[in-house]
């Protein structure tokens, strides 16, 4: 009598994860095959087993916890493997080499990109507002980890701060950004520096 022999497989693994220290998690890797297949989690990053069973639980001590943990599978007719990961969680820092410097200058009529990005993990969303809290929902172009907001200046209102949100599960960080008006008059130039909600300031130039 011959005995019916499959593969085995992976059907389910618990996607990528995030935590903070302290915290417990759990990873399941669903099997089939015949005979069943044992299965073995091993941690890719120290090449450890943590485990010999389908589910298993741990809490996390540190950074050290993070990295790619692998569900494997062996039968004594196949193998199958596949491979999750955790990360640990960190609250947005703005990364000032990457975004626009706290005052920008334009001239009217010109068009100034504002560039905000931030660290973090997860990486951070970006929303860009005015000063008195209104969103951008049109002008802006996201990129992982940034936001770039194209800005033309019309009219002397379009002056002032423009402030930029970065936020993950964690936390939020903020970034402000007072564009300035630079006016070019018979050879003369003044700069204009206007705050929303306060009076210019003229200062002059050569």
């Amino acid at each position: 009598m011959s005995v019916h022999r499959t593969l085995p497989r992976i059907k389910y693994l618990t996607p990528n994860l995030y935590g903070k220290q302290g915290d417990s998690i759990t990873l399941r890797c669903n099997a089939s095959g015949h005979p069943a297949p044992r299965v073995t989690w091993i941690h890719k990053d120290t090449n450890r087993t943590i485990a010999n069973s389908s589910v298993t639980s741990f809490n996390i001590t540190g950074k050290a916890s993070g990295g790619k943990y692998c569900c494997h599978l062996s039968n004594g007719f196949g193998n199958d493997t596949n491979c999750t990961s955790f990360e640990m969680t960190d609250k947005p820092v703005i990364d000032n080499r990457l975004s626009s410097g706290n005052n920008v200058s334009s001239i009217l009529g010109d068009t100034t990109h504002l560039r905000c990005a931030a660290r973090g993990v997860p990486l951070p969303n970006i929303t860009w507002y005015t000063a008195d809290g209104k969103i951008f929902s049109t002008g802006t172009a996201s990129y992982p980890g940034g936001s770039e907001l194209v800005l033309t200046t019309t009219r002397k209102q379009d002056y002032g701060m423009y402030r930029c949100r970065a936020e993950n599960t964690i936390g939020v960080a903020w970034h402000n950004i007072t564009v300035m008006q630079i006016c070019q008059c018979r050879g003369n130039y003044q700069k204009y520096k206007r705050s929303l909600g306060s009076s210019s300031s003229i200062i002059k130039g050569i």
